[in-house]
């Protein structure tokens, strides 16, 4: 009996034994599972963390992450166009670098077959890789080479979708180096990563393209000049953009923004829509920085679901352009009013008179000192049309804020003024016109237009001033200008003419006795022949001392050899 409970103890303590050992087994495969586990959770928790990017960075990270937790090989391929493009492979042994490259060049897992269901959105899983399903997946003996090479074990495929289209496949392997087999909890791990990052490539995509409708949101506000807003019902703005370097908006009000004045025009405007909840359109012209801008705004109220008014929402187009081309616009429509009405009745006098002497030429009975008056009348008329058109034609080509054109050569300012002092003397004998002029009055001039800028003066002076006055024309020649001055007796330039003296299109007060012979273009062109000559002109006038018109001209000294020495001529 002792024997029998001998025997009995040891059955009892080996089987104790055993199952002792067997519940070790146990404990230690769950901490085994239980780890692998929670490496494959921080594996999700790390894939979750990364900063999304695009395809090509993005996933590469991700294959790298699974590495050792979930893969010995990881491999990304790319599709697009129609075409597959792997672009990454990676190993858990750095040592592999050569097998790596060569797999880059080949695609050995799975077989283009497998690929048309990773194309569907099939995950392919692979429990157990042998010699016939590594001859059934793949497509030469050459892969089956390499994958012999990487001792193989177990595989998976995932495929990751976007928009219902399969954009990329990420293929995770064991190799017997791991001594690892894939089983379907791994299938879960590798598809929760395919999702989130898919999840990542499409939040970076939404991404690119709000930064891409945000940018040209922006280009489109600034091609034309807009600025948005939004303001609280304390008038701070909200939200701006407003594209003018280190002006920020935020936070901030009128007052401390902007000039008083303009700060509490906005006040008004904006302060009105949210009391009455009324829109705001308008027009108005500001001072920014030392500048004039006309601004096309729009406010309206921004309201809560009761219907209250809690701000403003609003935009402001700057069309200081837009208001300058109708001013341009404008002034060209006058300015061809102005041209037709001059051609149609200043142009009409001088070719009346040539009418009239025409047909009286006609007549044979007309005397022969008739005739010869009629012939010298036509002339004169003729002159007269031809002098009328040139100005116009000097108008056209000054208007738009053009230059006047000049051609620059060497000349003598004083033999200039003679010759056309001489010329108004013949056809004003009554008149006593003197010339003045002190030192070398050569330098680099347009002769005949600066002839013609002091016909117009001295001919301006014969009209104006005084009947029986005299007209003195002064040139003074310095080293760095020359100054020529034309003054005359009378009454002086209305202080409501003054500003305008230069304009086109202007006369002054005409006498009783002169008639209306200029066209209110003498003194303009004047204007326009000194400053394609760099100079100036200006007028002083008083009822004491009379009007005189000077002009200043850069002297640019020629070399005066092509010219002959100036004469010395006293004063006419």
């Amino acid at each position: 009996m002792a024997d029998l409970l001998e025997r009995a103890n040891r059955w009892l303590s080996r089987r104790q034994a055993r199952a002792i050992e067997g519940y070790r087994d146990e404990v230690s495969a769950l901490r085994e599972d239980r780890h692998q586990l929670t490496r494959r959770l921080e594996l999700l928790a790390k894939v979750s963390e990364l900063v999304d990017g695009g395809i090509e960075d993005l996933l590469p990270k991700i294959a790298e992450l699974s590495i050792p937790q979930l893969a010995d090989w990881s491999a990304v391929d790319v599709l697009g166009n129609g075409k597959t493009r792997r672009i990454h492979i990676g190993h858990r042994d750095p040592r592999k670098a050569d097998l790596a490259a060569e797999l880059m060049r080949e695609r050995p897992w799975p077989s283009r077959v497998a690929w048309n269901e990773l194309l569907g959105g099939r995950t392919l899983f692979f429990p157990i890789v042998t010699e016939e399903v590594l001859r059934a997946n793949l497509d030469s003996e050459e892969h089956v080479g390499l994958a012999r090479r990487m001792r193989v074990r177990s595989g998976i495929s995932v495929p990751l979708r976007e928009r219902q289209a399969t954009v990329a496949v990420m293929t995770f392997i064991t190799t017997a180096e791991s001594g690892r087999h894939y089983d379907y909890y791994d299938v879960v791990i590798a598809e929760e990563l395919a999702r989130r990052a898919a999840a990542l490539l499409e939040h970076a995509r939404l991404m690119d393209e709000l930064r891409t409708s945000d940018a040209r949101f922006r280009i489109a506000l600034t091609m034309a000049r807009t600025a948005v807003f939004e303001q609280d019902r304390e008038l701070r703005y909200r939200w701006a953009y407003y594209d003018r370097p280190g002006m920020d908006l935020v936070g901030r009000r009128h007052e401390d923004l902007f000039p008083q004045a303009l700060a509490d025009e906005l006040t008004t405007i904006k302060q009105h829509v949210l009391d009455t909840g009324e829109p705001f359109r308008g027009e108005r012209s500001v001072h920014v920085d030392d500048t004039v801008m006309a601004l096309r705004s729009a406010v309206d109220p921004v309201r809560d679901d009761s219907g209250a008014v809690v701000g403003l929402l609003g935009a402001s187009t700057d069309v200081s352009d837009e208001l300058r081309m109708r001013e341009e616009l404008a002034q060209a429509v006058d300015f061809s009013d102005r041209m037709v009405a001059i051609l149609g009745h200043d142009l009409r006098n001088p070719l009346g008179a040539i009418l009239a002497t025409a047909g009286l030429l006609r007549d044979e009975a007309t005397p022969a000192s008739t005739r010869a008056n009629a012939v010298e009348r036509i002339e004169r008329a003729a002159r007269r049309m031809s002098e009328m058109i040139a100005t116009l034609l000097d108008v056209t080509a000054v208007h738009g804020n053009r230059r006047l054109p000049v051609s620059i050569a060497p000349a003598d300012l004083a033999e200039v003024a003679r010759a056309v002092i001489d010329e108004l003397r013949s056809s004003h004998a009554d008149r006593t016109v003197a010339l003045r002029i002190r030192g070398d009055a050569r330098g680099l001039w347009d002769a005949a237009r600066m002839g013609q800028a002091i016909s117009n003066l001295v001919g301006n002076a014969l009209t104006h001033g005084a009947d029986d006055g005299p007209v003195s024309v002064t040139i003074d020649a310095g080293d760095d200008e020359v100054v020529l001055r034309v003054h005359n007796d009378g009454p002086a330039i209305a202080p409501d003419v003054a500003p305008t003296l230069f304009e086109p299109f202007r006369r002054g007060r005409e006498k009783p006795t002169a008639g209306r012979r200029g066209l209110g273009l003498g003194l303009f062109i004047v204007k326009q022949i000194v400053l394609a000559h760099d100079g100036d002109v200006t007028v002083e006038s008083s009822a004491e001392n009379g009007t005189s018109f000077i002009v200043r001209l850069p002297r640019r000294v020629a070399d005066p050899a092509p010219l002959a020495p100036p004469s010395a001529a006293p004063p006419h």
